[in-house]
């Protein structure tokens, strides 16, 4: 399984190189960071499903919902921004 971690968690472990005149970071110090907890990321769209009542339905889930946002409250899902 992958790991991820925090750029900013990285950055504090840096030390000065002399030989290299630069700061960079141990492999050894990259081991001692925690892991950061992350998941993917799903995407669906809205699909305009009933003209007469106005409601949209998540293409990932299939939940209807009458106001369209950025994410599907039902799943979760990252709509995409073109509607249709």
């Amino acid at each position: 399984m992958e790991e991820y971690v925090s750029r900013d968690k990285i950055k504090a472990w840096k030390v000065y190189s002399n030989e290299r005149h630069e700061y960079i970071v141990p492999i050894s110090s990259i081991n001692l960071v925690p892991a950061v907890d992350v998941s993917p990321t799903v995407y669906g769209k809205w699909i305009f499903d009933d003209p007469l009542r106005g409601d949209f339905m998540c293409s990932k889930c299939l939940e209807r919902q009458i106001v369209c946002s950025r994410y599907c409250p039902n799943c979760g899902a990252k709509m995409k921004e073109n509607k249709g």
